[in-house]
């Protein structure tokens, strides 16, 4: 990684990591040089060797954050029955705008939501075969995990 403020011309990976990390919002402390590239490892970290640019072997983010996911909830119901990670790879997949196990008119809405500021709704399912939502309200306030049932 060429360090900020250097003369050299950054590769193609830089470049990319760098535009990805100003749209996310990781390249907002530009007086503070550390801070920065901390950041910008961060994103490094993030970065899938099987995802392309244009085809071209140049890295991207695996997914980018669509939406805030504000104060983040769970049923019961949901915690005892779904693994923790499983949930957060919902997590993921729900704020990147992938919205699961849905059809293909709600995934529209959704859509549409999600540039009008209303609630969004996706559905997974986990490994052991549970189904299970994940909600984020109109506000962005509040994302709730649950299970059908718990609604």
């Amino acid at each position: 990684m060429i360090p900020l403020g250097s003369t050299s011309r950054p590769s193609a990976v830089d470049v990319a990591c760098r535009r990805a990390a100003k749209a996310r919002g990781v390249l907002r402390y530009p007086g503070n040089k550390a801070r920065t590239q901390r950041r910008i490892r961060r994103l490094y970290a993030m970065i899938s060797p099987n995802d392309s640019l244009l085809g071209q072997g140049v890295l991207t983010p695996q997914r980018a954050v669509r939406f805030a996911l504000g104060q983040i909830v769970a049923t019961s119901n949901a915690l005892a029955a779904i693994r923790p990670d499983e949930i957060a790879a919902g997590l993921k997949r729900h704020e990147s705008g992938d919205w699961g196990e849905i059809c293909g008119e709600d995934q529209q809405a959704n859509d549409r939501a999600l540039l009008e500021g209303e609630r969004l709704f996706s559905a997974y399912r986990a490994t052991n075969g549970t189904k299970f939502w994940i909600i984020t309200e109109a506000d962005r306030s509040v994302t709730t995990i649950l299970l059908p049932e718990d609604y």
